[in-house]
């Protein structure tokens, strides 16, 4: 996804938050938060592509945030963090006596940042990337199940 389309639904997503906040009890709030620690890049880039296995890897960097499968035997292991500082809208609508409908809007977990690494079947690296999260993992599928 381009900067400017992700902008653009960011603005029309508030817009369109503001507007149901203006009708229904809501709340402005100013979010600071810190979520896992960021992976150093001189420890990615101490890792030998090729030459590393899975456990030297997990030795370097630690318990990953999820597990991947990739191409059918291999596997990609993902780390991501985030230190924000954003506004948030909550907004409650009463659906009956003993019932509410709530929502909230936080629109800064498409600018998590991540590191992804690569391994193939030999559970030997084959890659890493880093950036934000939209980049980094595509669509993924439902897990196989194995009989």
């Amino acid at each position: 996804m381009t900067r400017g389309l992700a902008n653009r639904r960011r603005s029309f997503a508030l817009l369109a938050a503001f507007a149901v906040a203006a009708v229904a009890p809501s709340c402005i709030g100013y979010i600071r938060s810190r979520v896992n620690e960021p992976v150093p890049t001189q420890v990615l880039t101490s890792l030998r592509i090729g030459q590393d296995d899975l456990g030297a890897c997990l030795a370097a960097l630690g318990a990953p945030v999820h597990v991947f499968e990739y191409d059918g035997d291999g596997m990609v292991l993902l780390w991501s963090w985030q230190d924000i500082d954003d506004w948030s809208l909550d907004v409650s609508v009463p659906v009956t006596e003993f019932a509410n409908a709530e929502f909230e809007l936080d629109l800064t977990a498409t600018e998590r940042l991540g590191c992804v690494l690569w391994f193939g079947p030999d559970l030997v690296l084959s890659g890493w990337r880093r950036g934000q999260l939209g980049d980094l993992v595509t669509v993924r599928q439902p897990p196989r199940y194995i009989e």
